[in-house]
């Protein structure tokens, strides 16, 4: 009898954490798509002075913004990172170079802005992100140069 009792309250205890565990999976799910968009898009409009756009969900969610020899030729290059909604997501600008924006930890909407000379006439990779702590969501690497 104690072999049949030993066994019912092991299948009792199985049952017992596949339940609890189910549960958790189940809020931990609805929680993390609650927060998070369902389509997070990127645009490109190249030039001298070019822009990645950022949809998220159909909307403008912000940009990063790149300027090759602003003000009538004057040396420097800029990149800025510009959050354009108060969601809880930041915007993050990355050139190959390692130069990198971010508007995390900053008011929203708000932006970060970076410049300096690079090597003239030299191609770049200009990526744009989109992140939370949990989400992160990448552009291509898009050409721009100096």
């Amino acid at each position: 009898m104690r072999t049949a009792r030993t066994v019912g309250r092991k299948f009792t205890m199985a049952a017992a954490g596949l339940l609890g565990a189910a549960a958790l999976l189940v809020t931990n799910t609805v929680a993390a798509q609650a927060a998070d968009y369902t389509n997070i898009t990127f645009k490109m409009y190249p030039g001298k002075q070019s822009t990645i756009i950022i949809y998220a969900d159909g909307h403008q969610a912000g940009r990063v913004n790149w300027v090759a020899d602003p003000f009538g030729g004057a040396p420097g290059e800029y990149l800025c990172a510009v959050d354009d909604r108060s969601d809880g997501y930041y915007v993050k600008g990355i050139l190959t170079t390692g130069r990198t924006v971010s508007t995390n930890g900053k008011p929203s909407p708000g932006a970060d802005c970076q410049g300096g000379n690079l090597p003239e006439d030299r191609g770049y990779g200009l990526k744009a992100c989109l992140e939370n702590h949990y989400v992160r969501a990448c552009s291509i690497n898009y050409y721009v140069h100096s």
